[in-house]
């Protein structure tokens, strides 16, 4: 299942609000959802819709040193923060550059991160395991400039309230003994949106 990258990755439902002591909460950041296939040799970034932008993305080449000797298939989104918030605009225009020097350039002087929030694989399949057995896997691996883990609240309605005071889209609310579904959307995982935009997630 996982060697040919024609997987997806588990999607959201959007509700209106719903905070419960079953569910870890996160902060939904504005960016591109994507899974990263990666062992110590060679990378692979792919989108929610199974599209290759590796190339598009040269500073997240660096996610290689952090494996060892593991082969991980991470899931995140791919965020370009301007002033200290994500800018999806930002990044569309990285995603529209086409000359490899000037991607080059982009990626230095506008570096995207992954914010990972979930690992799926590593070195066997883990999406039978519960959320929290797989963040304690993810937490064996240290955040970079270009990698870093999604922080996880158990305050919902505290988190919601600092987001909508800083702006940001929405937080994510997850069950704390889901299970991975690929390719599917499960009411396991909720988007409770503060700003009202095109579904991307």
């Amino acid at each position: 299942m996982f060697d040919d990258k024609n997987i997806k990755p588990m999607l959201l439902v959007e509700i209106p609000f719903c905070f419960e002591n079953k569910y870890l909460y996160e902060i939904k950041f504005d960016g591109i959802r994507a899974l990263i296939y990666v062992n110590k040799k060679e990378i692979n970034i792919r989108t929610r819709n199974n599209v290759d932008v590796t190339h598009l993305f040269p500073e997240l080449d660096g996610i290689r040193n952090i494996v060892g000797r593991d082969f991980c298939i991470f899931d995140g989104e791919i965020v370009l923060f301007d002033k200290g918030k994500p800018s999806f605009s930002s990044l569309q225009k990285r995603l529209r550059i086409k000359s490899t020097e000037r991607i080059k350039d982009a990626s230095l002087d506008n570096p995207v991160q992954f914010v990972v929030f979930d690992i799926i694989y590593q070195n066997k399949d883990l999406t039978n395991k519960t959320l929290v057995e797989r963040k304690k896997i993810l937490d064996k691996y240290k955040d970079t400039d270009y990698f870093v883990k999604s922080k996880v609240y158990s305050d919902g309605k505290k988190l919601f309230a600092s987001v909508k005071k800083m702006g940001l889209e929405g937080i994510v609310a997850k069950e704390k003994t889901s299970k991975y579904y690929v390719n599917k959307r499960s009411n396991v995982w909720l988007s409770l949106i503060h700003i009202s935009e095109p579904t991307r997630h």
